[in-house]
């Protein structure tokens, strides 16, 4: 979670289950450090927007996503257009989305600005490059 002014941003959020890419039998990674239910309780209550900045298991979560979308049905969502098929998927309606390619912005708060960068090129199959995010104070 980022805090940047009164709005509170969670970028790319794992909070429920392991991260397994759908392949639990030869992979899967647990985390030792982050308390799930205490972030979940923190998300319900404080969050303003979840930015998603690829459309791969690592940052677009499906357990995750359904268990922020029962928790918040309200909150909006940031990211590219390789996620919406993930979001969607996870019952997260796509009014609730705003897709983004790089050089795009969009305002967060009247005074927090999103800017779309070129972010990584991934695979194997390589496909379009992904996301990337600046977050800033809004110029004036």
């Amino acid at each position: 979670m980022i805090e940047i002014g009164v709005i509170n941003i969670w970028v790319d959020p794992i909070l429920s289950g392991n991260l397994d890419f759908g392949m639990p039998s030869l992979y899967e990674g647990k985390k030792r450090i982050v308390d799930n239910e205490k972030e979940l309780v923190k998300f319900q209550k404080d969050a303003d927007v979840v930015i998603i900045t690829q459309g791969f298991d690592d940052h677009a979560h499906s357990p995750t996503l359904k268990k922020l979308k029962a928790l918040r049905p309200d909150i909006p969502y940031v990211l590219p257009s390789s996620a919406v098929d993930i979001l969607k998927e996870c019952g997260i309606n796509k009014e609730k989305m705003t897709i983004m390619s790089p050089s795009q912005k969009i305002l967060l708060s009247d005074k927090i600005e999103l800017v779309a960068t070129t972010g990584a090129l991934l695979g194997p199959p390589w496909k379009k490059k992904e996301n990337g995010y600046i977050i800033r104070e809004k110029p004036f």
